[in-house]
């Protein structure tokens, strides 16, 4: 047994540099899936906004019977 547990800590210390750069890559991707996502979202925001404003000032001119642009 104890064999075994040195074998696998052996082949740990041989591979830790490639897990540290695996892990990094891992969170290099979701950090940018995150803006991503993140930027997506503002931008649906952004444009619910806008037609929400402009539902406002249509429904303003109409209410003053102002003719339609």
């Amino acid at each position: 047994m104890n064999r075994k547990i040195a074998y696998l800590l052996k082949v740990f210390e041989e591979n830790r540099h490639e897990i540290v750069v695996n892990r990094a890559k891992f969170e290099s991707i979701v950090s940018e899936n995150f803006d991503k996502a993140h930027e997506e979202i503002e931008k649906e925001i952004n444009e619910f906004y806008e037609q929400l404003m402009e539902n406002e000032v249509q429904q303003l001119d109409d209410a003053m019977g102002l003719p339609n642009p």
